[in-house]
């Protein structure tokens, strides 16, 4: 029903089918690698052609409240979280409006092998509501308590089974990388100089470079980096940023490149730079908002 009653609105903004709602409502109330999992099983269903299916997979899956919340904690923004998430949220969308009219021309609007692409014309002779309604009398009549089940349960199997070990392997050499060597302070030097030119002091800008490259290993790190920093601007910029950038290898990057819509490693790590570029001017403006209006303090 939301997705037929959004249809016209997402597709004129995200140039996505209305149906992608509910990968974004998965992952805001789950989790991103829901939102993953959900938006290639609507690929293969039809629901989706390989483009839309990317801007979905890659914008839409912005990561669960829960997890931001307990984030939001460790950098001592527990009290301010609605302004936290919501500005999350924002640059996501932002973000999802720009990637929606790139020209990926990797990612061609042809629909998975062998299925019948699934529409979402208005007939003429109904209204858009009456439609939607129908539509979603139709698709609970056809839809079977005990094949749900079993469906949901064969995805948490495939996610803790197919994919736990992967995690938690990544995200412990992460965290012993980042605890133990000088890697991520090493690759992220320029990221000092940009940070002090914003003006941020060098302290502060040495703990913030590591972090904004960290998020790729796994999405806590950036707040390991950054949570002992004394400005209140930094551990926000940093933490907001590690959400936006959407994509880490201990968890989303992984289940992105073994999905069917054909993201390839090097594909993950453009997407991760592509969104933690367009993230940090947007960042630096929301921070330098809400530290004008006191609720910020560099």
């Amino acid at each position: 029903f939301i997705g037929i009653l959004l249809g016209p609105t997402v597709k004129k903004l995200f140039k996505v089918p209305g149906y992608s709602t509910i990968d974004a409502i998965a992952s805001f109330v789950g989790d991103g690698t829901i939102g993953i999992v959900v938006t290639d099983q609507q690929y293969q269903r039809g629901y989706y052609n390989r483009r839309e299916a990317y801007i979905i997979a890659t914008s839409f899956s912005i990561v669960g409240i829960a997890f931001a919340s307990a984030v939001a904690e460790e950098l001592g923004f527990g009290g301010i979280f609605p302004i936290f998430y919501g500005s999350i949220a924002l640059i996501t969308v932002i973000i999802a409006l720009i990637t929606a009219r790139l020209p990926l021309k990797k990612f061609k609007p042809e629909y998975y092998p062998g299925v019948t692409p699934k529409t979402e014309e208005v007939p003429t002779d109904k209204s858009l509501v009456a439609h939607a309604y129908e539509q979603a009398l139709n698709q609970a009549e056809e839809a079977k308590i005990g094949k749900v089940f079993l469906e949901a349960l064969k995805n948490i199997v495939n996610i803790y089974v197919g994919f736990l070990p992967t995690i938690m392997a990544i995200g412990t050499i992460s965290l012993v990388v980042a605890e133990y060597t000088p890697f991520f302070t090493i690759i992220s030097a320029p990221f000092v100089y940009l940070y002090d030119a914003i003006g941020y002091t060098r302290e502060v800008a040495e703990a913030m470079a590591p972090a904004t490259l960290a998020g790729f290993a796994d999405m806590y790190l950036p707040a390991l980096f950054i949570g002992g920093a004394a400005s209140e601007a930094a551990r926000f910029f940093i933490g907001v940023l590690a959400f936006t950038q959407l994509v880490f290898m201990s968890e989303t990057g992984m289940i992105l490149v073994k999905t069917k819509i054909g993201l390839s490693f090097g594909d993950v790590i453009k997407v991760f730079f592509y969104r933690t570029l367009i993230s940090i001017p947007l960042l630096v403006i929301l921070t330098q908002i809400l530290a004008s209006l006191g609720v910020l303090s560099f």
